[in-house]
């Protein structure tokens, strides 16, 4: 843990991955703006049907001397760091930009932006999404802020007010990695949510496991009257189990890997 009064990683001399750790932190906080970070959008399809149905916002680092650094390594990062607010506010004009343009080509499909919980320490993340929507003039029902659970929501109170505030705009809300991490049966009655994502490690787990943990999963969600994503989908098997059980939407490997903007707008267009 970093030890802000001492200045350095624990005590005695820093090692080498302590020392690499620092270098990151501090690159980190000029990230946005030398334009390092990008906007990827990976595609979800409707689980019965085969159609591309929404894309979710994910944000890469391409570092200058290190190349693609792990978004598992530097989000948590960005929170510890405060750097998140930042980020944050750079993927929701990702985000809506990209959502503006699939409009004009005629494309209706949703598009997803991770939010993690240190964001709704205040409202200004929920006004700036808020702001963006409207001056992009973009349908609201189109936009799905995927809560993400890297902290745990000790405070649920301020959180629900600013999701709730998200809901009455016509914004979707996403329990992200439900089913691992903190989310709990509590939380999903307590959040103002439309949907839940079933985490990555629960589809990959044993087969036998994974059903039946996704079973309970969908029938939680159907009982609140919450949409299904599945994700973290890596093979055949892996798909024709989500099939089997009743998600709504999938996404993975198996049918498509987060790709940056101007290559889905091709695509798309052609």
């Amino acid at each position: 843990m970093y030890d802000h009064s001492a200045g350095h990683l624990g005590n005695g001399p820093l090692s080498a991955a302590d020392l690499a750790e620092l270098r990151l932190r501090f690159d980190l906080v000029g990230a946005v703006g030398r334009g390092e970070l990008e906007a990827y959008y990976q595609p979800q399809w409707d689980a019965a049907t085969n159609e591309l149905v929404a894309f979710e916002a994910l944000c890469r680092w391409d570092h200058p001397r290190l190349g693609m650094v792990s978004p598992t390594q530097f989000i948590s990062m960005a929170e510890d760091m405060g750097t998140i607010h930042a980020i944050g506010v750079f993927m929701v004009d990702e985000a809506c930009s990209f959502a503006a343009r699939l409009h004009q080509l005629g494309k209706e499909l949703d598009v997803s932006i991770n939010m993690s919980v240190a964001q709704f320490a205040s409202d200004y993340a929920t006004d700036h999404l808020i702001d963006v929507i409207a001056d992009r003039s973009l349908d609201a029902s189109h936009i799905t802020v995927e809560v993400t659970e890297t902290l745990e929501i000790t405070d649920l109170d301020p959180v629900v007010e600013r999701l709730a505030r998200l809901r009455e705009s016509g914004v979707g809300v996403s329990i992200d990695d439900f089913g691992a991490g903190y989310a709990s049966r509590a939380q999903v009655v307590s959040l103002p949510a439309t949907e839940v994502k079933v985490d990555r490690s629960i589809v990959q787990s044993d087969p036998d496991e994974a059903r039946e943990t996704i079973r309970e999963l969908v029938k939680l969600a159907s009982e609140q009257s919450l949409r299904t994503v599945a994700e973290g989908v890596e093979t055949a098997e892996q798909l024709s189990m989500i099939r089997d059980e009743g998600c709504d939407r999938v996404q993975g490997f198996y049918l498509g890997r987060p790709a940056p903007r101007k290559e889905l707008e091709l695509g798309l267009a052609s």
